[in-house]
């Protein structure tokens, strides 16, 4: 009941966190936002009260390659990583496959989308092995729809995109991971800064679901539990800027 909550969330706070962000611009959006806070600052004011801290190591425009790199950089005293990747290697494979321009033949689309699904398989599979291999809590996020204007590149990308998001639920069931469901989060109009970055308010929801997972779910039961919560903080847009330590330039 409400008494095993609070007892829960109790200890969860009483723990010293230190949360490590990696990925793309889903985590990186500071270019796309500024001068409004960007998910690291959000969620970095969110916890201070717990006296947690978060880092940023996340980069825009980062592909599944540059995790490797990344992780050299990830701070020895981090508790939990929470990684958001893929995106970008899913529009990469897209884009081939328009400029193959046989998506309109489905008996085409359908082998084109099969190649897709085991190229990124693998991949994703081995970028995933890496991270846990940090020996971190590792939370992570599915990749969200974009927001194009354009009808066809749409339905493309989320055909495509229905697909990966299979393989990244299904890569994190293997291994007993949290997941936060950003295309079921990301629901309004108001999340997206451009076709693909999330803005104030998508950090909002962002950075509020990797505190719910960091207070709700159970680290040492590995099962995969699925965190989707659309609730915004009053207006994210009023929330302080103090920058999150991010060193992305490399040692």
């Amino acid at each position: 009941g409400r008494m095993e909550d609070q007892k829960k969330e109790q200890q969860a706070t009483d723990s010293e966190r230190v949360i490590t962000l990696i990925g793309d611009s889903i985590l990186d959006n500071h270019r796309y936002v500024s001068p409004s806070p960007a998910v690291s600052t959000q969620l970095q004011k969110k916890v201070e009260i717990w006296g947690w801290k978060v880092h940023l190591r996340a980069v825009d425009g980062d592909v599944m390659a540059g995790i490797e790199r990344q992780l050299t950089r990830v701070p020895e005293e981090t508790t939990d990583l929470v990684l958001s990747v893929g995106g970008n290697d899913a529009l990469r494979y897209l884009s081939i496959q328009m400029r193959l321009g046989s998506l309109w033949n489905p008996v085409n689309l359908l082998s084109r989308l099969g190649t897709i699904r085991t190229e990124f398989r693998q991949e994703y599979s081995d970028m995933l092995d890496s991270v846990v291999a940090l020996g971190k809590r590792v939370t992570v996020c599915k990749i969200y729809k974009p927001n194009f204007e354009l009808v066809s590149s749409q339905l493309i990308s989320l055909t495509g995109l229905w697909f990966i998001n299979g393989i990244i639920e299904d890569e994190c069931r293997k291994r007993g991971l949290p997941v936060i469901d950003l295309p079921f989060i990301f629901n309004d109009e108001r999340d997206y800064a451009n076709p693909i970055e999330p803005s104030t308010w998508g950090g909002d929801k962002i950075s509020n679901n990797i505190i719910d997972v960091m207070l709700n779910y159970d680290f040492d039961a590995k099962r995969t539990q699925i965190f989707a919560s659309r609730s915004y903080t009053s207006n994210p847009n009023e929330q302080s800027q103090n920058p999150v330590d991010d060193q992305q330039s490399g040692p």
